[in-house]
């Protein structure tokens, strides 16, 4: 949740890809409450963030591209990201990229976690014995059933193009 080290990870992940770090011409960040708060603009917010996807692919052997607060991403504004994460995607909305990595921060999913966490304390054991593919399947039913976010809904979970949970 809230305060648990989602944005210090993304930056340790910037710092450790680019020399700027976060201030990198390959690195955007997009939290969705400040960039895209408006759901009444959001064909203009779509045509823009498309844009500027391209353009940073098209500037940058390798990108990072961050949405904090995914959650809370418009679904017209999920959808328009489904091409740029597709395996097969037309040519027309994607520069070839070798290395483009969409990072999505959220506070979906905190439930599972939370819950790992406290079984695995109540046996004895520390968080940091938590494995990835134990929680990846927990996790993914969890942000797929959720009703208040059209994040869960969106064809970014439905057609499997989130790599990683």
């Amino acid at each position: 949740w809230s305060g648990t080290g989602k944005n210090f990870v993304a930056r340790l992940l910037a710092e450790n890809l680019y020399r700027d770090g976060l201030r990198s011409d390959c690195v955007k960040t997009f939290i969705a409450t400040l960039h895209f708060p408006h759901p009444k603009y959001m064909d203009l917010y779509k045509e823009k963030l498309t844009s500027e996807i391209k353009e940073t692919q098209e500037r940058c052997h390798q990108t990072l591209f961050i949405f904090d607060e995914a959650e809370k991403l418009h679904p017209g504004l999920l959808e328009a990201l489904g091409p740029h994460l597709a395996h097969q995607t037309p040519k027309n909305h994607r520069v070839e990229s070798p290395k483009t990595v969409f990072l999505f921060l959220s506070n979906l999913g905190g439930n599972t976690i939370n819950a790992a966490v406290l079984n695995l304390l109540q046996a004895g054991g520390t968080r940091e014995e938590i494995k990835l593919d134990q929680l990846a399947p927990q996790l993914q039913a969890e942000i797929a059933e959720s009703t208040d976010t059209g994040f869960g809904h969106s064809c970014l979970v439905k057609e499997n193009l989130i790599d990683f949970f």
